[in-house]
């Protein structure tokens, strides 16, 4: 049983993760926005504003999720490496 902390977060390691987590997160919200302009094309003359909706929605939040999420990985990694590091010593992990 080792114990190590880590002291650093690659930024670009964090930042490809979080873009990843942010377009799973992009693709569940797009097929709910789907889902709602699906629903909203159940009103008389609403058709083509729906479905257009929803695939712009869909679109956009796959697009916005992996912007997003890139940014929040790219920050959380500056915090972690500038402030939370500094003051508690790093994550500590068990490797085997």
């Amino acid at each position: 049983m080792t114990v190590q902390a880590i002291k650093a977060v690659e930024l670009m390691s964090a930042l490809k993760v979080g873009a990843v987590v942010g377009l799973i997160e992009g693709i569940i919200l797009g097929l709910g926005l789907a889902a709602f302009a699906g629903m909203a094309s159940l009103v008389p003359g609403m058709a083509a504003f729906a479905a257009v909706g929803g695939i712009v929605g869909f679109i956009m939040a796959v697009i916005m999720g992996l912007i997003g999420g890139a940014i929040v990985g790219i920050i959380g990694a500056i915090i972690y490496n500038y402030i939370i590091a500094k003051l508690t010593g790093g994550l500590k992990i068990d490797l085997q």
